[in-house]
């Protein structure tokens, strides 16, 4: 997620939170940071277009969204690929805050696993695009 500019964010209340905050190997560059900032409210724009459409076409990826997946191709796929052949990572939460109604608790922030679905999203959108453009016309 770093590589492609996205910031792991969250709390040091949390485990997982502090690692990815604090572990060099998290550390988002100013230069992906921004080059994500930079598609995000067109990538927002276009998926919510696509999810609001009444039937299955996909339109066409902006220019400037392709060159974002191309340029990140190498970490979408490596990404891919972590998805498709591990398990998925389940960390333990304190409830009891919660529980208790302590209002001073601090919700882990998911938003960083959202915006890394939305960028999964444009990859997949992309591959039916390409598939579209490669199937063989019937005569």
């Amino acid at each position: 997620m770093a590589k492609l500019g996205i910031s792991g964010g969250g709390t040091p209340d949390f485990p997982i939170d502090a690692y990815t905050m604090f572990h060099p190997d998290f550390a988002v560059s100013e230069s992906d940071r921004q080059a994500f900032e930079e598609i995000l409210e067109e990538l927002e724009d276009y998926l919510d277009a696509q999810i609001s459409k009444p039937n299955d076409n996909v339109d066409p990826i902006p220019d400037k969204l392709r060159q974002y997946l191309i340029d990140n191709a190498e970490d979408i796929e490596a990404i891919r690929q972590h998805i498709l052949n591990n398990e998925i990572p389940q960390w333990q939460r304190d409830m009891t805050p919660i529980l208790k109604v302590d209002y001073r608790f601090i919700f882990p922030n998911y938003f960083s696993l959202i915006d890394l679905q939305k960028v999964i999203a444009l990859d997949v959108l992309e591959k039916i695009n390409v598939l579209k453009l490669n199937k063989p016309k019937k005569c």
